[in-house]
């Protein structure tokens, strides 16, 4: 085993000298679930889709060449009239972008959402090995020259001089913390499980994430990593039901989404708030990111969703 493993690392770690375009997910994450012979392992097998899971993206490299030409310094746009200055200047550390997204993880979307309200100068650079990035994930933000890791600590750093919603209520505050809850921790696992576990979809992600992957390597590695997302996705609680429960899950968590938002343009103001930022990001992966699933069926049906998502497209550009 420890030697099956050290010799996917060799092999991996080639693959990346060579700086071909794909997913290799290795471990060393924070994620407990891992099998500790694989813990001791390099992260360019596991830890880049552990946290495909708060990844999921990739595409081919001409896609990422126009992206990063594109990217370099973001056009600014914003919603609200009130934010009209440039705040700071970061740089987002992210896995490139697949599925026809932006970005195929909603963690990196909702940043870059965000960054576009609050009319924040940033430059995207895509990476594939977050060994070496803080806590061994994905998104990472670059901030007055100190790295900030997970998306949620590094919008609530960044807000604290844009203060994109400093008008907000406490009770606005509040219903849009639940939401985005809902969404990051019901929705997003759902989507996860679409996306990795799903034999209908699977085939889909192989191709997006391992296509340009070196012959050898398509042998064994995409299903050594959806092996480990998989136990990951049991792990974390959600892999235990059956595939009917788990999508029945995800369209209750639609069904009352809808119903929340209503006829209003945005969940908790009249203009695109952080909150929208992070149910934005997981309902664009769920309606184009490319998988014909139930939930997008029930997005689909939903004439008030399918608005608000292309309105949020619309307010942030991403």
């Amino acid at each position: 085993m420890i030697f099956q493993v050290r010799f996917c690392s060799s092999l991996i770690g080639f693959y990346t000298r060579q700086r071909l375009r794909g997913i290799v997910i290795l471990c060393e994450s924070a994620d407990n679930t891992v099998e500790n012979p694989i813990k001791r392992c390099r992260t360019v097998l596991l830890s880049a889709l552990s946290h495909s899971l708060r990844l999921l993206g990739h595409t081919s490299s001409t896609a990422i060449k126009a992206r990063s030409k594109k990217t370099k310094v973001e056009q600014q746009r914003s919603t609200d009239p009130k934010k009209t200055k440039t705040v700071i200047m970061i740089t987002l550390y992210e896995f490139p972008p697949a599925f026809g997204l932006t970005n195929a993880s909603p963690f990196a979307l909702k940043l870059e959402a965000y960054c576009k309200l609050a009319k924040i100068e940033y430059q995207v650079k895509y990476r594939i090995d977050s060994e070496k990035m803080p806590k061994k994930k994905f998104p990472v933000a670059l901030i007055n020259n100190e790295l900030v890791a997970d998306s949620n600590i590094i919008l609530a750093q960044l807000d604290q001089t844009a203060q994109l919603d400093a008008s907000l209520s406490d009770e606005q505050h509040a219903l849009g913390y639940l939401i985005k809850e809902l969404v990051e921790e019901k929705l997003y696992w759902c989507l996860v499980y679409s996306r990795w576990v799903d034999d209908a979809f699977w085939p889909t992600t192989k191709a997006e994430l391992f296509s340009e992957m070196p012959g050898i390597l398509k042998l064994f590695v995409p299903n050594l990593v959806r092996k480990n997302l998989i136990k990951s996705i049991y792990a974390q609680g959600l892999g235990r039901h059956s595939r009917t429960q788990i999508y029945d899950f995800a369209i209750e968590a639609v069904a009352h989404l809808a119903n929340l938002l209503g006829e209003k343009p945005y969940f908790v103001s009249d203009y695109m708030t952080q909150y929208d930022c992070a149910a934005y990001a997981t309902l664009t992966n769920l309606l184009n990111g490319k998988l014909e699933t139930s939930i997008k069926a029930a997005i689909e049906q939903k004439p008030n969703l399918v608005a608000y998502i292309n309105r949020c497209y619309e307010s942030c550009g991403v």
